[in-house]
């Protein structure tokens, strides 16, 4: 997959199956859907590699403008914002993607939910990752309060 890589079709179907605009504070719901739907961990695990594919292109068109004002710290910045893009779609994706200034737009809107990214930790078999979720939730709220993962 290339720079230019707008990902699958297979990938977009999985977002859309996640509905992720409607369901970003349920990420329990948003597994079991999921898992209902016949997605299992090793196939989701893929996807995830394509997501980061994805981010990385969004985090490209961040990094060319680095005077620019995305809405918040790097976490913010680098991880869900990129990830909500992500979330909302491939139209919404497209039209983003290479533009630091619809970018910044969108970040300074609060239209940032949370960490798109957190629908693969339900997925992932490696040992280390399974307590991620956990480990996160029970941070102190004034710890990355934007990247706990929600109940």
């Amino acid at each position: 997959m290339g720079a230019d890589f707008d990902g699958s079709d297979a990938f977009w179907a999985f977002v859309r199956e996640v509905n992720w605009e409607q369901n970003w504070q349920d990420l329990d719901a948003i597994e079991r859907n999921l898992r209902q739907a016949g997605y299992r961990d090793e196939g989701v695990m893929q996807l995830q590699q394509e997501y980061s594919e994805l981010k990385a292109r969004i985090v490209s068109a961040i990094k060319i403008a680095p005077d620019v004002d995305f809405g918040g710290g790097d976490d913010y910045t680098y991880m869900d914002l990129p990830g909500e893009i992500i979330g909302r779609g491939r139209e919404v994706f497209l039209e983003h993607v290479t533009d630091s200034t619809k970018l910044s737009n969108f970040g300074q809107n609060g239209a940032v939910n949370e960490c798109f990214a957190y629908i693969f930790q339900a997925f992932d078999t490696d040992p280390q990752m399974s307590n991620i979720a956990a480990v996160l939730a029970a941070q102190p709220p004034q710890l990355a309060p934007s990247c706990r993962p929600r109940k």
